[in-house]
């Protein structure tokens, strides 16, 4: 899941919520739930979500930062290093 998919779903979290919480203030307050009973649900629920958030984002990992092996073969495909040094480079990383 790239960046701007993780801020399209936080954008989507935050609207529903909103769109809760606009819900909830129109409830009479006997209902059962009331302003603060659904008010605190909403809390709960953006904690949980901004929580799934942040582990989807670390497990994803983070900004996709890529590994030297990487960016040793997109060298290579755009025709920055021969073959030879391709070779040299994946040589000495695997072997790290």
């Amino acid at each position: 899941m790239g960046e701007k998919m993780l801020w399209l779903l936080a954008g989507l979290v935050i609207a529903v919520l909103l769109l809760v919480w606009a819900w909830s203030a129109s409830l009479p307050t006997y209902s059962g739930f009331g302003v603060m009973g659904m008010g605190m649900m909403a809390f709960g629920l953006i904690f949980w979500v901004a929580l799934l958030v942040v582990v989807l984002y670390v497990a994803l990992g983070g900004k996709g930062k890529k590994n030297a092996l990487e960016i040793v073969k997109e060298r290579f495909a755009r025709g920055e290093i021969s073959r030879k040094e391709f070779e040299e480079k994946k040589k000495l990383l695997q072997a790290s």
